[in-house]
C-alpha cells in the first residue's frame, strides 16, 4: 500500500499514517481546513471472518481521526453484481458483472 505524491504537491501533504498492512491515511492541506484520503486494500473471500473484522476496524479507526472532509478509496474485493427483480436498492443498477459475493452484501 502506498500514496504516489507529486514533487510540486508534497508541500500539502500534512502526513501519513499505516493504521495496518490493509489502511492507511494522508491528510492534505486545503485552502480551508484539511482533507483525509483512507487507502484500503479488503481480505479476499478466501480470508476468514477475523481477517475481515480486523480489516473494518482497522478502517474504523481511521475514520475515527477527526477531519471535516474524509474521502475512502481502495479495492473492497467486494462483487456486488446485478439488481435482483425483487430487490428494493436503488444504488444496484443492471450493468453490473457476475453474482454478489458476501463482501458484496455489507
Amino acid at each position: 500500500m502506498a500514496f504516489l505524491v507529486r514533487k510540486n504537491f508534497k508541500d500539502y501533504i500534512e502526513g501519513f499514517c499505516k493504521h495496518s498492512d490493509r489502511v492507511i491515511s494522508c491528510k492534505v492541506k486545503l485552502q480551508e481546513g484539511s482533507l483525509q484520503i483512507i487507502q484500503v486494500y479488503a481480505p479476499t473471500t478466501d480470508y476468514d471472518d477475523e481477517e475481515a473484522e480486523k480489516f473494518y476496524e482497522d478502517l474504523e479507526n481511521a475514520i475515527e481521526k477527526k477531519c471535516a472532509n474524509t474521502v475512502i478509496m481502495g479495492d473492497f474485493n467486494a462483487k456486488i453484481g446485478v439488481k435482483d427483480e425483487d430487490e428494493e436498492n436503488e444504488w444496484i443498477g443492471p450493468f453490473g458483472i457476475g453474482t454478489r459475493n458476501e463482501r458484496g452484501e455489507s
